[in-house]
């Protein structure tokens, strides 16, 4: 299972499925990030009968979008999204292109074992940057170097 907070993302990655997926404009897709309409109800609603039925799916963030848009430290969505799945003991995986702007969100994952962080790395034999951008690259490394386990416990 997975849930897209939000609609639109920031990263231009060469390799992107989405755009062809959605059968939107690459370019549209990425001058506006906002927030799915209603998506925190809609969300807490199929967690609370994900939890009444027992349900040990694993929920991913994201597939269409990154679950930590520049708006995220305004809107807090995804972070209240990670409280409502503690609340509910689910399983979920962070995957983001977002690097330590995700990082924000590691104090909710301390000592809880039904999380996990994934951070996209891409190469290309012809290019040393990931997506012409060596300071997300080294965001990236940091905010996967800051989600070991050993610092959640």
């Amino acid at each position: 299972m997975s849930v897209d907070l939000y609609s639109g993302w920031t990263h231009s990655c060469e390799y992107c499925y989405v755009p062809q997926t959605l059968k939107v404009d690459r370019k549209k897709i990425h001058e506006n990030v906002i927030p799915e309409k209603d998506s925190l109800k809609r969300f807490k609603t199929d967690a609370d009968e994900m939890a009444k039925a027992q349900d040990d799916h694993e929920i991913l963030f994201s597939f269409s979008c990154d679950p930590y848009p520049e708006i995220e430290a305004e809107k807090n969505i995804t972070r209240q999204a990670m409280e409502i799945l503690k609340k509910n003991k689910l399983r979920f995986t962070i995957l983001t292109k977002a690097g330590t702007r995700a990082v924000k969100g590691f104090d909710l994952l301390k000592g809880y074992d039904k999380a996990s962080f994934g951070a996209t790395l891409f190469f290309t034999p012809k290019k040393t940057q990931i997506n012409g951008n060596q300071m997300q690259h080294q965001s990236k490394i940091v905010s996967m170097q800051s989600s070991r386990p050993r610092r959640w416990a």
